[in-house]
């Protein structure tokens, strides 16, 4: 009996040290490296395949859906709160065909993002980096940071503090932007750019 429960006291401990901290996931056209642990994406990079001005499919009806092989964030992380699932590799830039906007969906390509930031800046730089493409390849790569104890909810997920995104046009730096995890006053995306 001791040994019995002696293991059920261990075992969230085992469940704890399984948990992997950067995970890999690459394809065709994006790369995510994932933290089991902070349940969020911490590096992002993308090439935009769809030009500026094709015709975009409806994500009418699309939800984010888990990967069965990586412990990740849910629905309970983002439910009654001010957390976005703001996506990482946005769906209007994969929106060329059903199948590539709906590898955007995946809880691998969301973080806990201020619904002010997700739904003002974010979209803005969002919608100039795909205008971008009217004169060249343009590459993407984000960086979620954590700074000094960031907050963990209560249903496991860690919150970000910074969402640093670098755009490349023809492989040149065209700036990188920087915003805390906040709602911001600012309405203007260069006011946080830092090159």
């Amino acid at each position: 009996m001791k040994k019995i429960f002696l293991l059920l006291l261990l075992l969230p401990l085992f469940s704890f040290a399984q948990l992997r901290d950067n995970i890999v996931i690459k394809t065709d056209n994006y790369e995510i490296t994932y933290s089991e642990i902070l349940e969020q994406p911490t590096l992002v990079k993308y090439t935009i395949p769809c030009v500026y001005g094709s015709v975009a499919n409806s994500r009418r009806g699309m939800n984010f859906y888990k990967n069965d092989s990586i412990h990740t964030s849910d629905s309970k992380d983002y439910y009654n709160n001010v957390w976005d699932k703001g996506h990482m590799i946005p769906a209007a830039a994969f929106n060329c065909d059903k199948a590539m906007l709906k590898s955007t969906f995946s809880y691998l390509n969301c973080a806990l993002q201020h619904e002010d930031l997700n739904r003002k800046l974010w979209k803005y730089l969002e919608a100039y980096e795909k205008k971008l493409t009217q004169y060249g390849d343009v590459n993407v790569i984000i960086r979620i940071l954590f700074i000094t104890q960031p907050e963990k909810l209560s249903t496991g997920a860690t919150v970000p503090t910074y969402f640093e995104k670098t755009i490349y046009l023809n492989s040149q730096n065209y700036g990188t932007w920087r915003f805390p995890n906040l709602s911001n006053s600012s309405s203007n995306v260069n006011d946080f750019k830092r090159n």
